[in-house]
């Protein structure tokens, strides 16, 4: 059973929002989880856990950062991390799970 992007989205609208504490109307695709939602690296860490439980894979500790840049990061954390970019990332992993 494939799952939407629109399914993907609203999950992660749910996860975003119980993981940073924030109103549900500020999180849009494009909003960045760090400049727009007040996110801090540790947050990161929650939403990565919400996501596993959520969407029932695991997620490395350097899988969003990389869905973030498009390559493996030089620092800890992402200059940038909006929800979309981790809302294909999720999408793309459901995908692949289903292929397999």
């Amino acid at each position: 059973m494939s799952i939407s992007e629109e399914e993907v989205f609203r999950k992660l609208r749910t996860i975003v929002v119980d993981a940073l504490r924030v109103d549900p109307a500020a999180v849009a695709p494009q909003a960045d989880l760090f400049k727009d939602l007040g996110a801090e690296s540790i947050d990161i860490v929650d939403v990565r856990f919400r996501i596993e439980d959520a969407f029932g894979f695991k997620v490395g500790q350097q899988e969003l950062r990389e869905a973030a840049t498009g390559q493996a990061p030089e620092t800890d954390a992402p200059r940038s991390l909006t929800v979309q970019q981790i809302a294909k990332y999720v999408l793309w992993r459901v995908q692949e799970r289903e292929e397999t």
